[in-house]
């Protein structure tokens, strides 16, 4: 029996691509799968970036909660890696700030844990922030720059990944021949702060999906914006059972969606 997942990266709240969720909802619901990773970065809270400008700092912050947990409710992971963005919220926990920053974060926070009840939670970091995907790990990422994904492989094998929003395939030199995966995103491209980094040029919408087999095995299958128009390459077809026919929904998990404009 085959286990069917679906791993979303990078909505970044308010800066979330409309007509990319769309897609990704598209899909999801006839995929139907039963793993569902949120990768992290599911808010941006900008205005809690060290170096926020003035204008980051002077935004309404409940837009983009709102969204990244909007966005949460509908998608309802099974288990959530918190992403560098997301852990800014858990921070002020922990970090000396104003009583009014830590009230608020309490207060996010409840609702975060109230609308994924059940969902298990990990947070940012190197060590726990580490979920077992069968034979794969996924991982928001902890590197950055064009080497970031071959970087993870190296250190965890067999890795799925997001943090740099590049849906990319990398074939590591380890024993055990392992790959990583870069899943993309699910926002805008291009963001304010990064309009000087070249490397952001690379940067493509998509997401990632696949099956684990009864053996533990993770198929990994990336799905990409290209000109507007979703791919999904997998084509699900039974051996065991006689082909059905192309008109049959259960035969084909998803055709192409065009995203709308």
């Amino acid at each position: 029996m085959l286990t069917r997942w679906a791993a979303l990266f990078d909505t970044h709240g308010d800066e979330a691509d409309k007509p990319a969720l769309e897609a990704a909802r598209a899909f999801l619901a006839d995929f139907k799968p039963t793993v569902r990773v949120g990768g992290g970065d599911h808010w941006d809270f900008r205005w809690l970036r060290k170096s926020a400008s003035n204008d980051e700092a002077a935004e309404s912050v409940t837009a983009d909660f709102e969204a990244g947990l909007d966005f949460l409710a509908w998608y309802r992971p099974t288990v959530l890696t918190l992403g560098n963005h997301d852990m800014r919220l858990w921070d002020l926990l922990d970090k000396p700030t104003s009583g009014a920053l830590r009230h608020l974060a309490t207060q996010w926070i409840d609702r975060i844990e109230v609308t994924l009840k059940g969902c298990q939670i990990l947070p940012y970091c190197k060590r726990k922030g580490v979920y077992r995907l069968g034979d794969h790990a996924v991982v928001h990422g902890y590197s950055h720059g064009l080497g970031a994904i071959r970087k993870a492989a190296l250190v965890y094998g067999n890795v799925i990944m997001g943090h740099v929003h590049r849906v990319e395939a990398v074939r590591v030199e380890r024993h055990d021949g392992a790959w990583g995966y870069g899943a993309g995103c699910l926002c805008r491209l291009d963001f304010d702060y990064a309009r000087a980094n070249v490397g952001t040029l690379a940067q493509e919408r998509g997401f990632a999906y696949g099956v684990i087999t009864p053996s533990g095995r993770t198929i990994v299958w990336q799905a990409r914006e290209i000109d507007g128009t979703w791919l999904f390459p997998s084509e699900l077809t039974p051996t065991s059972s006689p082909p059905r026919s192309r008109n049959s929904r259960a035969a084909r998990p998803a055709a192409a969606t065009r995203a709308r404009r």
